[in-house]
């Protein structure tokens, strides 16, 4: 093999040994012919025909390998124009002799008719070359005529990469004797790969981080897929710590990385809580932007359809709902001070605001009356005035409501007000019990406990204790989304199914006739064979079917069949 550069392209020489070769079995002549038309836009066949014109032997190796494989099933391959040259011919026979051969390679494809490998293997394009000897001065006049050729010829491959990658295939497929479709075997090849950088492309934006970072590339040029993206980690579930532990500790460092985070207790709680979702929303969405950059430019030469690559955009889909999910905050009351919860949606334990739940805020009275800055003493988003004493400026007795979730412990009413009912700033003292939303079986066997408290004001009276949560809390049955049902004690009811409403792709088998691909694999076993009369090793080769999953759409039905009235009646995988 030979790689010469140029402007336009870059060229490939491979040097095959003749046919016929006394080294070579007819199957390894046939295969070796095979592979050779099937990668070459220029196929340069060169023989000295004055010592054989037997041309259908000499090509019987062509004509048995056009009947392998199916150049309509493998639109890539078999592009080329066959050159026939014929050695060391005179000026005066050049054009009996290109006259008889012409008539040889027509009467082959009247006997082979459609099966004939001018037509299959090389698209009818074939060329006859006399060429002079090699001491007369046309032997050289000759090359740049095959070099226009060769321009003129189609590029077939678009990059060295894609080209490198369709050579070791069809290598493999040859050597496992696996006939089935070139385009379906590298359509699955590069899912494969794919899947196995899908993780760390989404959670560090990169195909590797050890020793270095590779970014992510086309793997067919290898020029980076230039889009902007976050240097963030991201959390994708997986093997090792345990996830909960890992998400939270994401998380809080997407957190802490924010510009805002200090503008906290400045403005209302809502509105940060707000700004930094939307923050946490930016980064995400600019890994999954890149991600799915990436997957288009390394799939955009495969035909729609293929299983191997439905499933792998099946599995990205799917992770991008994990992506999201494990940043959705869960933005409930922490159980430490009157701030919000910035924790994952998803997370165990109380409720945490991440600070260290105390006022930044100075008081308003020592301001007011003295000009003194003296710091508040009260919790975080408390409500009503900034105090550093309460007993100070106000009356500062016990709370009526004292240790009911939500009081502030201090009264601050004036000192001496005439009532007798002592009540801090507190819009409402919450029941504070555990969330009744608890005890519930989920599909995987495990049981939910929602982490909230009973907002219900202590004063009512109440038979079912709800925290301040609207909506079902519970995922969806069939992906990692939320439950969409609007009542938070859904989970409560004996027949509740939780959805998300979204749509889902089927994963049931393909229930479908037949087989949806077939696997061919070499198997490393050496075995012997026994006979009357002579005693062989050989290597035991094996196919083996493959069901894909079902390719159905469906959205709110957690299960579909042949009985059904809706759409979604069979498990169908789709044809390749």
């Amino acid at each position: 093999m030979s790689v010469t550069p140029t402007q336009e392209a870059l060229i490939v020489a491979l040097d095959f040994e003749g046919v016929h070769s006394i080294e070579r079995s007819a199957q390894e002549d046939t295969l070796l012919v095979l592979f050779n038309t099937a990668i070459s836009n220029l196929v340069l066949f060169r023989n000295n025909f004055a010592l054989s014109r037997d041309i259908t032997g000499l090509f019987q190796s062509f004509q048995s390998s056009s009947t392998v494989l199916d150049p309509k099933a493998n639109p890539a391959l078999f592009q080329s124009t066959l050159v026939i040259i014929i050695k060391d011919v005179v000026d005066s026979d050049k054009v009996e002799i290109a006259r008889e051969f012409s008539l040889k390679f027509q009467k082959i494809v009247q006997d082979e008719q459609e099966a004939n490998f001018i037509s299959r293997l090389h698209a009818g394009r074939l060329n006859i070359i006399p060429w002079p000897v090699i001491e007369s001065k046309e032997f050289y006049k000759l090359f740049p005529a095959v070099k226009r050729s060769l321009d003129r010829q189609v590029t077939t491959h678009r990059a060295a990469g894609e080209f490198l990658h369709m050579m070791k295939t069809l290598m493999a497929k040859l050597k496992a004797n696996d006939w089935g479709a070139m385009s379906q075997t590298m359509a699955s090849h590069r899912a494969q790969i794919i899947c196995t950088l899908l993780s760390n492309a989404l959670a560090f934006g990169c195909e590797g981080v050890d020793p270095e970072r590779e970014p992510l590339k086309n793997l067919d040029t290898d020029l980076p897929v230039d889009l902007p993206d976050t240097q963030h980690q991201l959390f994708i579930a997986g093997g090792g710590v345990e996830p909960s532990v890992s998400r939270e500790r994401t998380l809080s460092v997407l957190h802490a990385a924010w510009d805002q985070k200090e503008s906290r207790q400045y403005v209302p709680e809502d509105q940060w809580i707000e700004g930094l979702s939307s923050y946490l929303d930016n980064i995400v969405n600019l890994r999954i932007d890149h991600v799915r950059e990436w997957l288009t430019v390394n799939l955009s030469r495969f035909q729609a359809g293929h299983a191997s690559i439905e499933e792998l955009r099946r599995t990205f889909e799917n992770a991008i709902v994990d992506l999201k999910g494990n940043v959705q905050l869960c933005k409930l009351q922490c159980a430490g001070c009157q701030l919000l919860c910035v924790q994952s949606r998803l997370h165990h334990g109380p409720h945490h605001c991440q600070t260290d739940h105390l006022c930044v805020h100075e008081c308003n009275f020592c301001m007011e009356l003295s000009g003194e800055h003296k710091q508040c003493t009260m919790t975080a988003g408390h409500a009503g005035k900034h105090i550093c004493v309460v007993n100070e400026h106000l009356c500062g007795k016990p709370c009526k409501f004292m240790g009911r979730h939500g009081c502030l412990d201090a009264c601050t009413k004036v000192i001496g007000h005439p009532d007798e009912e002592h009540l801090c700033a507190a819009p409402v003292h919450a029941c504070g019990r555990p969330c009744d939303l608890s005890g519930v079986k989920l599909i995987d066997g495990s049981t939910y406990a929602c982490p909230g408290s009973c907002r219900i004001a202590s004063d009512l009276d109440h038979f079912r204790h709800e925290c301040d949560a609207r909506f079902c809390s519970i995922p969806c049955q069939l992906c990692k989304r939320l439950c969409s049902d609007q009542d938070h004690m859904h989970g409560l009811e004996s027949d509740a199914i939780h959805l998300c409403g979204q749509e889902h792709l089927c994963t049931a088998v393909c229930s479908s006739p037949g087989i949806c691909e077939i696997e061919t694999a070499p198997q490393s076993i050496e075995a012997t064979f026994t006979g009357k009369n002579e005693t062989f090793q050989y290597t035991k080769y094996s196919q083996g079917s493959l069901a894909h999953s079902c390719r159905r759409l469906y959205a709110n039905v957690r299960r579909h069949s042949r009985k059904t009235v809706e759409v979604h009646e069979a498990h169908r995988a789709g044809g390749d």
